[in-house]
Formats: structure tokens, sequence, C-alpha cells
């Protein structure tokens, strides 16, 4: 018909017959001059009661129709099949991977029947076949085994897209390797939904947001990873993330994954290195222990070149190339030493104010902190157990900012 050619054929039990037949003098509305119109018709002849044509997709497609006035071109595509065992199976297949490639439409219906049929697509096919995979077959046995009767906050999300909602939180799991292609990805999974109905419920994010992309995202980090299951709790209730319309947990997990790669990892800190034989020695050794201490409790990763040992280094190139590089810049402005006020100095200049924490201790010979830097915020201890306590609650809520995509 494409290419203008009268056809005669038989294909199974089908007869097919394309005609050609013109119309001359046509008038339409769109041009006022007489011309010929060549239609080609397309016969199709069959046994009733052996053959029967039914519709795969095409009802939400026919309102187009309506908004044409005339002369309008119909598109179709004619399946056969050999068999009522093949339609029954390869039907479903099709409506699915035709509504697959329609960006606007759902594909929780064509899912279900997909999930839901065993009887045309058993569990092999679910994993072997190319069209499906292992997602599918998680999607499918974890949907069989759990009782969404006990998960009321994970129902509000999902209750409308199970089937969209557990083949794309599987498929993002295997992707990444955190779920392994076996029936142990099941258990994992369902095991960890008790956890994350319970931070529904606590948090309340429900009353902020019921974008199914938020709770997929929250059960992955909750699978994959404690710290970024915190944090990204704390970044969605204080962002109203969940309002974006069409957002996808694939969006979701990437976001806040390009947040996480900025939150502090690496800490410099900046200090007086007394002698042994100085009387301050002593507090000095309390002060390093302490915040030592802190940054092993916080998992970040303590530059102190007070005690580098490998081998000979200029020191300053050494120092500057460090606080260019850290994250968390950390002064103990004890005692007022120059090197630390020429290290407070650099960082200025490469560190936001943001990402910086001061804390002082008198001693005999130095009661203030140096005036240059009097005007910003620190924490005046009398003894090195507050650095477990102010300086500790200043570095994490640097690191809680950063989470929050605040700093």
């Amino acid at each position: 018909m494409q290419s203008g050619q009268t056809w005669n054929k038989s294909i199974g039990n089908f007869q097919f017959n394309i005609s050609r037949h013109a119309s001359k003098n046509v008038l339409n509305q769109y041009d006022r001059l007489p011309r010929i119109e060549r239609i080609y018709l397309a016969h199709i002849k069959f046994d009733e009661s052996v053959c029967e044509l039914m519709r795969i997709d095409g009802n939400h497609r026919l309102s187009a129709a309506d908004d044409v006035a005339i002369d309008f071109t119909l598109p179709f595509c004619l399946l056969l099949f050999r068999n009522p065992s093949e339609n029954d199976q390869f039907t479903r297949a099709i409506f699915h991977n035709i509504n697959a490639k329609q960006i606007p439409l759902k594909l929780e219906e064509n899912l279900k029947v997909i999930l839901e049929s065993p009887q045309v697509f058993s569990d092999d096919t679910l994993i072997r076949d190319p069209s499906f995979g292992w997602k599918y077959y998680l999607a499918r046995k974890t949907l069989q085994s759990v009782d969404f009767s006990y998960f009321p906050a994970i129902s509000s999300y999902i209750s409308q897209a199970k089937c969209s909602f557990f083949v794309d939180l599987f498929g993002f799991l295997l992707k990444n390797q955190s779920v392994e292609e076996n029936d142990s990805a099941i258990s994992k999974v369902r095991t960890q939904l008790v956890e994350v109905e319970r931070a529904l419920i606590e948090s309340e994010i429900t009353a902020t947001t019921t974008n199914i992309a938020v709770i997929g995202a929250l059960a992955y980090y909750r699978l994959t990873n404690e710290s970024k299951y915190r944090g990204f709790l704390s970044w969605i209730k204080k962002n109203n993330i969940g309002n974006v319309e069409k957002l996808h947990i694939y969006d979701v997990i990437n976001l806040y994954d390009e947040i996480y790669k900025y939150v502090p990892k690496k800490v410099f800190l900046a200090r007086w290195y007394p002698a042994e034989t100085d009387a301050e020695y002593k507090q000095s050794v309390y002060r390093i222990d302490a915040i030592k201490e802190v940054i092993d409790e916080l998992g970040l990763q303590l530059t102190d070149l007070g005690t580098r040992d490998t081998g000979t280094f200029d020191i300053r190139e050494v120092m500057y190339h460090d606080i260019r590089e850290c994250d968390i810049f950390i002064a103990d402005l004890t005692g007022a030493r120059h090197n630390v006020m020429i290290e407070v100095g650099y960082a200025l200049k490469h560190i936001d104010t943001g990402r910086m924490v001061f804390y002082f201790q008198e001693t005999d010979s130095c009661k203030n902190v140096p005036f240059d830097v009097n005007h910003f915020s620190y924490d005046k201890i009398e003894d090195s157990v507050e650095i477990k306590a102010k300086t500790k609650a200043r570095i994490m809520k640097i690191l809680e900012q950063a989470k929050n995509g605040e700093i």
C-alpha cells in the first residue's frame, strides 16, 4: 500500500487483496481545485470460525480522530499469530512494549499484567527473557510475599504503583550491585521495609510528599548506606524535593549522590606544637587526643602535620596543598602561635568560613585569641573534654548542612 502497488497473496489462513480506487473532481475545504484522489484499500478474508481479530491497544489514541475534520490518515499495525497460545503470550508483551516507549503513558497496568500472569509469563521467562530480567522476577516475588496492610505509610506512597516501584527499585539495586541476582535480594528488601516504614512515620515526611520516587530512594539508601540514608531523610524534609512532578527514583538518587560527594571528609588541623619540656605540652596532647577522637567518631580523615612521619618534606608546600584540599579547617588558637595564624590566613583565602572551626584554651602566657580572628565564632574551653561536646557539635552542624546541600 505504501508503495502504491496492488497486491494479492495468501498468508496462512488469511487472504489479502490490495486494490486501487480513483475518484475524479474531488473537492475539500483545504483545496478548492478539482483533483483526482486515489485510495488504496486492503481487504482481508478469513474464516471466523478459525481466526479472530482482537484489539491489543489503541482506545486512548482514537480521540485524535475528533480533532480532524477531513482527509486524515489513520496509522495501524496488524499482527498475525499462528495459534491462540501465541496470542495469549505475545499480546501482553507487545502491549507492554508499546506503552513502555510512550513516555506520557503510565506503566503500572502493563507491569501488573506481566507480574500477575505467571501462567503466561513464568518465573523462568521473567529471568531469562531479555525483554524482562531479574528485576521483574524479584519484583513479582516480593509483591507475592508482602502484606502491605502492615505497612500503611509505605502503602500511602506506592499503593497505586507497586509494580513500578519494585521493578525500579530492584533495577537500581542490581545495577549498583547492592543485591545479587538470586532470591536473597527478596528477603533483604522485605526485611528493610520495616525500617523504612518506621522512618516514614517518625520523620513525618508523608505530610510533606507522597512522591513514589522519594520512597524508592529512601528504601535504596536504607539498604545500601546508613549515613546517606540519614542525610537523605533530612534533605528531603528541608528541600521539599518530593513536590517536583514527574520525578523518577533514578533522578532523586543521582541528585542526592551528587550532593553527597561534597559532604566533608578531609579535615585539616592547625595547632601549636609545644616541646615536650614546655609546661603546656601535656595540655596540648589532651587537646589533640580529644579532636582525634571526635574525627574518628564522625568517620572523617584528619591531617595533622605535627604527626606526619613520611620522611623529609617541604612543610610549607605540604601545608598549603593540604589546606586547599581539605573540606573542614580546624584551628586550635591556644597560645596564639605564629604558625597557626599563617595557616588560618591561608585557609581564609581558600575555604568558606562556614566550613571553619576554632577553639581556644587559656594559658598562663596567652589569655585571649589574636585580635585579627576574635570576630570569628570560636569555642572557649576550660578543659580538652569540652572539645568532644562543643567542637564536635560545630563539626556535626557543618556535615548536616552539607548533606542538605546548604553549603
